[in-house]
C-alpha cells in the first residue's frame, strides 16, 4: 500500500478510532485451518465474542480448550492443555497490538 509508513494525521486518526468505535457487538462461531506444504496439520475452532474494542473473549473449544480474555489494558491467556495462565497489560506503544489499517476506507 503506497505511502503505509507516512505518520497518520489527526483527522485519519479521528476517522478510524469513531470507526473502530461503532463496530457493534458480535458472536460467532469459528474454524481455523493450519496447513504446511499444502497439508492440513491442525484444525481448531471455538467462539470469539466482542464486546468492543476493550473488552474481547475469543475461546478455542477443539481440540484443546484454549482462551483469550481482553479488558482494557488488561488479558489473560489460559492453555488448559499445557496448563499454563498468562497475564499481562497492553502498554499504548505496544506494536504487537497495533492494527494496519487502509485509510483510504476512511477517507471520502
Amino acid at each position: 500500500m503506497p505511502g503505509a509508513n507516512k505518520p497518520a494525521t489527526p483527522l485519519l486518526l479521528t476517522k478510524v478510532r469513531e470507526a473502530i468505535q461503532r463496530i457493534a457487538p458480535f458472536k460467532l462461531n469459528f474454524v481455523q485451518q493450519l496447513y504446511s506444504d499444502k497439508q492440513m496439520d491442525l484444525e481448531e475452532s471455538g467462539e470469539i465474542i466482542f464486546k468492543n474494542r476493550n473488552h474481547l473473549k475469543w475461546t478455542y473449544l477443539d481440540p484443546d480448550f484454549k482462551v483469550f480474555l481482553l479488558k482494557e489494558r488488561d488479558y489473560r491467556y489460559y492453555d488448559r492443555e499445557n496448563e499454563q495462565l498468562t497475564i499481562g497489560k497492553i502498554s499504548e506503544n505496544d506494536r504487537l497490538w497495533k492494527f494496519r489499517i487502509d485509510p483510504r476506507q476512511f477517507c471520502s
